[in-house]
């Protein structure tokens, strides 16, 4: 079924604007298409792409994108947004090929992103706790965020009393590096041809969960006790971290400068966190 809306919109000459066209409710100034007609777009552009959309609606790609810049300013308060804060997330989205960079922060209450703009570094995170004032500022707890030094450096100086949590891929991906270099390192030392072939096939077998393993692969990882010693320390699970480990070389990456330093490395959840204080890892 197709349904056809006409409507002939008058001209008012008022004497201090000019010739103007009068406000209707169900659509915007200069625009051809209903208020119903632009949210139902803006919709499918959550579960679509811009091109997909474009072709359903019968509409070109570039007015899918003007048509979502006209429908979020009218359902959103931004004010709105930033109240209440406690627990928010900070991280970066790459777009134009990964030349530009947008800095999105979440609130992990509601699962809502309540602010993003242009830029990566400390200032741009800094425009954020601007916007945001002094006194909401004082009221977050947490802040999740990758090990970027500027954003550490952004979090200490504006929001000194809450808690920077760093987010669980980047810790166990910085642990597997190291691991991996441990592993390689070992594989130079050993003379035996026989065992260095053994151990440069263990690569994956190390980074996989230990309930992830096959019986033929957990018999095999059993022998490293015996065969190589100072790795199975580096591998042993821990229960909190889930068998990460890392060499407090790398902690440097984090940019610990400090005792005043001090963050923690989960998933945001009670369980399963790690406290870095001065550089040191303690669960």
């Amino acid at each position: 079924m197709e349904v056809l809306l006409r409507y002939t919109l008058r001209r008012v000459d008022c004497p201090r604007c000019g010739v103007v066209i009068e406000m209707v409710p169900w659509a915007e100034p200069k625009v051809g298409f209903t208020h119903d007609f632009e949210d139902h777009v803006a919709y499918l552009a959550q579960q679509a792409s811009q091109t997909m959309v474009a072709e359903t609606m019968r509409i070109a790609w570039r007015t899918v994108g003007a048509i979502i810049q006209r429908v979020v300013p009218r359902h959103r308060d931004p004010s709105l947004l930033l109240k209440d804060l406690e627990h928010i997330g900070v991280d970066e989205l790459s777009y134009r090929r990964h030349h530009e960079y947008v800095t999105v922060v979440v609130d992990h209450v509601s699962q809502r992103v309540v602010w993003a703009h242009e830029g990566k570094n400390a200032a741009t995170l800094g425009c954020f706790f601007d916007t945001l004032g002094p006194e909401r500022t004082t009221k977050l707890k947490t802040v999740t965020i990758d090990m970027s030094a500027a954003y550490i450096d952004a979090v200490t100086s504006k929001a000194p009393q809450a808690q920077i949590v760093f987010d669980r891929f980047h810790v166990q991906r910085l642990v597997q590096e190291a691991l991996d270099e441990l592993r390689r390192a070992e594989v130079r030392l050993l003379e035996n041809t026989d065992e260095r072939g053994q151990l440069k096939k263990t690569k994956y077998l190390l980074l996989k969960n230990p309930w992830n393993l096959s019986k033929a692969e957990s018999e095999r990882l059993s022998t490293l006790p015996k065969t190589n010693a100072r790795l199975y320390r580096k591998t042993s699970p821990s229960p909190q971290l889930a068998g990460v480990t890392v060499s407090s070389a790398r902690l440097r990456l984090l940019g610990c400068r400090g005792e005043r330093d001090r963050a923690r490395v989960g998933d945001g959840s009670q369980g399963g966190s790690l406290q870095v204080r001065g550089g040191i890892f303690t669960v």
